[in-house]
């Protein structure tokens, strides 16, 4: 079995330089890097839906590892429970003038500020705030929650609280309940955000959850954004009244398809930061979301900026700008003729480009997508199977299928080319309510 530990300062993740999150195989085998796609990693995801990729550093085994997974045992409360006693913690915390005036710098309102509940977690006083949890909720109640844990000196212990001094922001559900808690860490040198958790006690963590801002009814979530960082999404949900859902991670988006599920918008508008340009894991991690948000079903839009405005759609928005949408009918409302399939199909085909490279480079390329939505159909069959014998992964065929099957969905009917047979199909297929 496969024993795994994180990456730190002294011992960093060798595929993307980082410090954390990813993992390395006692070892020294394996890496996994949720990072960085370099070619030769194995592409897959952990039961988050977050991306990772496997690499093996030619040395040890080469036999499949077992994948690190947080320990099953351990106990966590379900979300209405978390939701009780973290608004029992919030009831005992307050925010400091200092915290206060940072969210007022950001263009947050008073009253936003009291709805989303921001305390300040301080750095003393953390065994009597869990002595006064202990006495509302129970022990057997207080153990379960992500943050409470027992701390050990010598032959005495004593309930306390985890996490980092500074500024408490409340992570929520789609119901509106407080799951998680983040800080943005007051000390500098330590991580700016950070999740509340007892993992490294031996308690539970809450998982990489999708945040979901408060928003009242009258809101209309016919458009929705998704950024990344919950602080950042409240911000911009505050400045433009768009519901502003936030990913733990750039790379940690697949989360987020079950919640637009619930929310059912029509379309998405996709803010990660001003560095996805320039950056190649956000990039990488953008391109992949668009095209698996629009398989989907989603009318899926960039929000960009230049650069010298800020670096996140908070900055951006409190500093007066507004940003640009990238690759929609907003930003260009001139009609554009619809790209020749044929011709493209030829360049696609004469193509002495690696099959999987070249469908990644497709899958980014809305252009090459809409000409292959009106590719005849046998010759687009005849190129999937050269695709797939040329050694292409099938999963990432299946990506690009999605992705054109999408727009053909979006499109409806379209006049057939001279001499193309039609493709068989039913009534009922084309008008359901048919008798």
């Amino acid at each position: 079995m496969t024993t795994w530990r994180e990456a730190t300062q002294q011992q960093r993740c060798p595929i993307c330089g980082h410090d954390s999150w990813c993992r390395l195989s006692t070892d020294g085998a394996w890496v996994i890097c949720r990072r960085m796609d370099t070619g030769d990693g194995n592409h897959r995801l952990d039961r988050n839906g977050a991306d990772y990729w496997l690499y093996h550093m030619g040395s040890g085994s080469e036999a499949d590892p077992t994948p690190w997974e947080p320990d099953p045992r351990l106990p966590c409360a379900d979300e209405a429970t978390r939701h009780r006693v973290y608004r029992t913690l919030l009831h005992h915390l307050t925010l400091t003038p200092a915290h206060h005036d940072a969210l007022m710098r950001r263009g947050l309102s008073e009253a936003a500020i009291r709805a989303q509940e921001y305390r300040t977690l301080p750095s003393g006083g953390r065994s009597a705030l869990a002595k006064d949890l202990l006495n509302d909720v129970g022990e057997a109640t207080l153990r379960t929650i992500p943050g409470a844990y027992v701390k050990i000196e010598d032959d005495r212990s004593w309930w306390s609280w985890a996490g980092a001094p500074g500024l408490l922001v409340p992570v929520r559900n789609v119901a509106g309940q407080i799951v998680a808690l983040k800080v943005r860490a007051d000390d500098p040198k330590l991580p700016r955000y950070s999740t509340v958790s007892s993992r490294q006690y031996g308690g539970p963590g809450p998982g990489a959850l999708i945040h979901v801002p408060l928003h009242g009814d009258s809101m209309d979530i016919t458009t929705v954004r998704i950024t990344e960082g919950e602080l950042k999404a409240d911000v911009a949900q505050h400045h433009t009244d768009i519901l502003t859902l936030a990913m733990p991670g750039v790379s940690n988006w697949r989360p987020v398809l079950s919640v637009l599920e619930v929310l059912a918008p029509r379309r998405v508008l996709i803010a990660f930061d001003a560095d996805s340009r320039t950056n190649p894991h956000v990039a990488a991690a953008l391109e992949r979301a668009c095209v698996e948000l629009a398989a989907h079903g989603w009318d899926v839009q960039r929000e960009t900026w230049p650069e010298a405005w800020g670096k996140g759609i908070d900055d951006i928005l409190a500093n007066g700008h507004r940003p640009m949408i990238e690759d929609g009918l907003v930003s260009d409302p001139t009609p554009k003729p619809e790209p020749d399939p044929r011709s493209i199909f030829d360049d696609l085909t004469q193509s002495d480009v690696d099959p999987e490279l070249l469908i990644r480079q497709v899958l980014g390329q809305s252009d090459t997508l809409g000409a292959l939505a009106l590719a005849d159909t046998a010759q687009w069959e005849r190129w999937l199977l050269a695709l797939r014998d040329g050694g292409a992964k099938t999963s990432t065929i299946e990506s690009l299928k999605r992705s054109v099957n999408a727009i053909k969905r979006k499109r409806g009917p379209r006049v057939a080319q001279s001499g193309e047979r039609p493709e068989p199909t039913r009534i009922r297929d084309q008008i359901p309510d048919a008798p």
